[in-house]
């Protein structure tokens, strides 16, 4: 068996070392951040956990409603239904960066309300303004009595598959003037 060059078993080693310290990066106990710490620009030893350090657990239904010129008000409706799922959602899925972006915004929201008004709050003018493009693309071709002269909007946070804990509603809103 031919030895191998010292420049080429240095490489092996460099390969086996990188590789071993990207996977001591990813672990999830603390201690082992101290390795990317020598990564001052956050390029050669990368980040893939799969979850944040503290996963949600909770998510955010944001429901409406519209009121009518002719003084009716609708039933609650999904301001953001979930999208039909299709065989390339499993390579190419993009509508999922949507739910993260509104799933942050509700957070956010939800932070603010706890503490008191929140309507002044950037994240409760992103919420109101979704909300309207959701308003106005399902209703914005109506005339006369049905035009829609306002909507309403909840923010309401369930535990998802656990049914252990009942839904919150964390924000109603006041009308809103289309």
């Amino acid at each position: 068996m031919p030895r191998r060059e010292p420049a080429a078993r240095a490489v092996e080693w460099g390969l086996a070392g990188a590789l071993l310290v990207t996977a001591a990066a990813q672990h999830p106990n603390k201690m082992f951040d101290r390795v990317r710490r020598a990564d001052r620009l956050g390029v050669l030893i990368p980040n893939w956990r799969f979850f944040a350090p503290e996963p949600a657990r909770h998510d955010f239904h944001v429901v409406y409603r519209v009121a009518t010129a002719g003084g009716t008000v609708s039933p609650w409706a999904d301001a953001s239904p979930p999208a039909a799922r299709r065989w390339r959602h499993a390579v190419f899925f993009p509508e999922r960066r949507r739910d993260k972006a509104l799933s942050d915004v509700c957070t956010e929201v939800g932070i603010g309300a706890s503490r008191g008004d929140v309507s002044d709050a950037v994240p409760y003018r992103l919420l109101r303004g979704f909300v309207g493009s959701a308003v106005r693309r399902e209703h914005g071709g109506r005339t006369g009595q049905d035009a829609v002269t306002g909507f309403q909007f909840a923010l309401i946070r369930y535990p998802g598959y656990d049914d252990s804990e009942d839904p919150q509603h964390v924000l109603v809103s006041e009308f809103v003037r289309m």
